[in-house]
């Protein structure tokens, strides 16, 4: 049996020499005796078997046990592996004996085969060999490089992210300014391992190698960037790298940004603030010019990156984006001040080079934030020109897209003009899904009962007598509705209101109401936030704060809040103009409307000493703090406290679920505060309302209902409908409950008009029905075109109001109601 086995390991020794001649084989010595030796040095020893030549190394204390390193047939190249071989392997194994074992011997020779001008130190540390790095026939070749490659043993240690090992080397005197053939020092492969490496590594850098520039003139710290390894370039800061040293094209700062390491970037701003001007030599590129994601770009922006740096060509940031597609980018860019008109090469806005993109979403994102659809560049080429006679697919959608927000046509003699672009052309393109919805239908009863009203004034003197206001000034009030994220277009239609009147809606108006995201809305006007950046606002909580599933984490909500209002403003804080925001008790039954205020109650004003009786709460519910003691925060919490949405904010709930239109509440709370003002002999302080102003965020379509019937049911069909009906239902009482629109925008719009104010109310249809939580900026912004859609077709009423506004400034009522009745007729 042992016999068979023999021949067995014989054979298949042979044909193992024979598929590869350098896999390691244990012989015995006392095989090679009828050989003739070739040469030997030390333990190694070169014999001729036959027709090859075997290469073997002697163990030094058992006289027949040997390994044969290789089996090669023609003599050059044996003589030639043996010298290379036993000059390497020799220093290696007279340091220590372990080296000679199966596994070892077979990685050394694996390794010399691939590297053959590695030195013994490099193979040692390769290998991991410790302990024989100390040896004299090792050591002195600590800091030899490899003639092809330039690697020092100190490089490959690190390289390989052995920190024992490079440790070892320090010890052993191993230069860290070394450089390989790339110009590489062992800080830039450091760069990309950890960072006690580079520690290793600072107590031996007397000659501050760590800003070596490499052969592409880049230092340690690009590296660190460019490989995302955030805590490697914190450490080669600490032990003295230069962010603002290169002789690159670019800097560490620009490398960090390309490949989008958020904790890269903290780093190198928070210790050299210079890094965010910092333009590269090639395009004159800001850092945000290299940015790739939105993060990244939200990220430079709250940093202090110009969102409107110039590079070398004279194009911002959103130039970039634009001809990269970037549309996340180009949103977060806009939402942080971008300037949407910014003028490029040749005269060409960034609508211009938005169509040559072709790309639909791209220039609905440059649309809804303001640019002028209308201008032309140095050529005199108006934006739907190009895109009517671009000729990609998308070209009917792109003038679709124009038409729509009033691109004009191009002028008459213009050459090159198209069907959809000549003066006197009939193509306004075709929409790439769904068409934008259509114009209003005039409510025409209630714009005729209300004009007619106007005509005859007898009752609206008598409410001014009865009141004993004939000298003030109207107030203005403004409500908003709330919806979630579609407070967006709460602000896209202030933003034109704003625009059509050439002052600040803040300065417009006396009274402010709002629910949920409208009471948010309010709230940041109140407290000096422009539209503009509310729009940014309203983009950066839906990054921050919508992440995960529902309910979403309500401390990232809070804390947005505190970051936004102050951790400790009060409601009182800033008392003019007044604001009122919607929120519900829900700790009791039935539940309550509650109204937070930056001032004090009408029913807590009327009360006095002398009138107020002690009023007993058998419930003994705790009062809520009055507006003097509520942070703004708090308020803004739980007027958005949405039920499955964000957990409810102690007991209170979102205001929507009893006044999603607070605009009647509004028109009530104005109506008790001037009784308030009456009963207390303050007739002065009185003023009655100059104009109303209701905004909504936006009417869904309108789709059918199959069935909305709960019974009992007969069967497993009845089941089905069962549970479809029980669905709609329940979907029905969450709409009323949250109803902004119809009959309650009627509400107001009859009661206006019963005492002849002026009611303006504006809410866009919308294409589709957007989730209070969406978060993708191609759905938003098609939101917003729709809402921009609405604007353009509603343009003259939205003039009216602003002469309207404008007129009532300064007392001028009777003015600006006369403008009224021209925006109604």
């Amino acid at each position: 049996m042992d016999f068979l086995k023999r021949v067995y390991g014989a054979a298949q020794n042979a044909v193992q020499s024979f598929t590869n001649p350098y896999k390691i084989q244990e012989v015995n010595s006392k095989n090679y005796d009828n050989s003739s030796l070739v040469c030997k040095e030390g333990l190694f020893a070169l014999y001729k078997m036959g027709k090859t030549y075997d290469a073997i190394v002697h163990f030094p204390e058992q006289t027949d046990k040997a390994f044969s390193l290789f089996r090669l047939e023609k003599e050059m190249d044996a003589l030639s592996q043996f010298t290379n071989l036993q000059e390497k392997l020799n220093p290696l194994v007279m340091s220590s004996h372990a080296v000679l074992q199966k596994d070892k011997l077979q990685e050394l020779i694996d390794c010399l085969r691939e590297n053959p001008t590695w030195s013994c130190a490099h193979l040692a540390t390769q290998l991991g060999l410790k302990n024989s790095l100390r040896h004299p026939s090792v050591l002195c070749f600590i800091n030899a490089a490899d003639p092809k490659s330039g690697l020092a043993p100190i490089h490959l240690a690190v390289k390989s992210n052995m920190t024992d090992l490079v440790k070892e080397l320090v010890v052993c005197q191993a230069q860290t300014s070394l450089i390989d053939a790339l110009g590489n020092t062992a800080y830039h492969y450091a760069a990309v391992t950890n960072r006690d490496i580079i520690r290793i590594l600072a107590t031996r850098d007397i000659a501050k190698v760590v800003n070596t520039c490499n052969g592409e003139g880049e230092t340690p710290l690009h590296i660190a960037a460019l490989h995302n390894k955030d805590e490697c370039l914190d450490e080669l800061l600490i032990h003295g790298a230069d962010p603002m040293l290169t002789n690159s094209y670019r800097f560490p700062i620009h490398c960090a940004t390309k490949n989008s390491n958020i904790k890269c970037i903290e780093i190198l701003v928070k210790r050299c603030p210079n890094q965010l001007t910092m333009q590269d030599s090639k395009y004159g590129g800001a850092p945000i010019h290299w940015a790739k994601t939105k993060e990244t770009v939200a990220l430079l922006a709250d940093l202090g990156c110009d969102t409107n740096a110039r590079n070398f060509s004279g194009d911002t940031p959103l130039h970039i984006m634009i001809q990269r597609k970037r549309v996340e980018c180009i949103v977060e860019l806009l939402s942080r001040g971008a300037d949407a008109n910014a003028i490029g090469y040749q005269g060409n806005t960034l609508l211009h080079l938005a169509l040559l993109t072709e790309d639909v979403d791209v220039v609905r994102s440059i649309i809804v934030f303001g640019c002028d659809v209308n201008a032309a560049n140095s050529f005199g080429v108006m934006p739907r020109h190009i895109a009517a006679n671009s000729s990609s697919k998308s070209r009917d959608a792109l003038v679709y897209c124009l038409h729509m927000v009033g691109a004009l046509r191009c002028r008459e003699g213009m050459q090159g003009c198209s069907d959809g672009c000549k003066s006197d052309g009939k193509n306004d393109g075709k929409p790439d899904g769904k068409p934008a919805p259509p114009p209003d239908e005039p409510v025409m009863l209630h714009e005729e009962m209300l004009r007619d009203a106007l005509e005859g004034t007898a009752s609206f003197n008598a409410w001014h007598t009865s009141i004993d206001l004939k000298q003030k000034a109207g107030l203005r009030v403004l409500s908003l509705d709330g919806g979630g994220i579609r407070g967006l277009v709460l602000i896209q239609i202030l933003l034109a209101i704003e625009q059509a009147a050439g002052k600040p809606i803040r300065e417009m108006f006396d009274w402010f109401a709002g629910t949920s995201t409208g009471g948010i809305l309010a709230l940041a006007i109140l407290h000096g936030k422009t539209l503009r950046y509310t729009m940014g606002l309203y983009f950066r909580l839906k990054s921050q704060v919508f992440v995960g599933g529902r309910p979403y984490n309500s401390e990232k909500f809070e804390s947005f809040l505190k970051q936004e209002f102050g951790e400790n403003t009060k409601m009182t804080d800033v008392t003019e103009p007044k604001v009122m925001v919607t929120g519900v008790l829900a700790d009791r039954h039935p539940a309550e409307l509650h109204l937070f205020r930056n001032y004090v109650s009408p029913r807590k004003a009327a009360q006095s000493p002398s009138t107020s009786k002690p009023t007993v709460d058998t419930n003994n519910f705790e009062p809520v703090k009055g507006p003097h003691e509520q942070p703004v925060w708090r308020a803004a919490r739980c007027t958005g406290a949405a039920p499955t949405y964000f957990r409810a904010m102690g007991r209170f709930l979102d205001g929507g679920l009893i006044a999603n239109n607070p605009t009647l509440d509004l028109l009530t709370e104005i109506w008790e505060y001037n009784m308030a003002l009456k009963f207390l002999n303050q007739e002065s302080k009185m003023r009655p309302l100059g104009l109303v102003v209701s905004l909504g965020t936006g009417r869904i379509p309108v789709t059918p209902v199959s069935n909305c019937d709960v019974f009992r049911p007969g069967g497993p069909i009845d089941l089905v409908k069962l549970g479809f009906g029980a669905q709609a239902l329940t979907n029905l009482l969450i709409d009323q409950a949250t109803q902004a629109e119809g009959r309650v925008v009627d509400r107001c719009r009859a009661w206006c008009a019963m005492v002849n104010i002026p009611f303006f109310r504006f809410s866009p249809q919308l294409s589709d029905d957007i989730s209070l939580d969406a978060t993708e900026d191609t759905i938003l912004c098609r939101m917003l075109w729709d809402t921009q859609v609405y604007l353009y077709q509603n343009r003259e009423k939205i003039n009216h109001l602003a002469r309207v506004l404008t007129s009532l400034d300064g007392g001028r009522k009777n003015e600006g109601i006369m403008e009224w009745k021209q925006a109604v007729c």
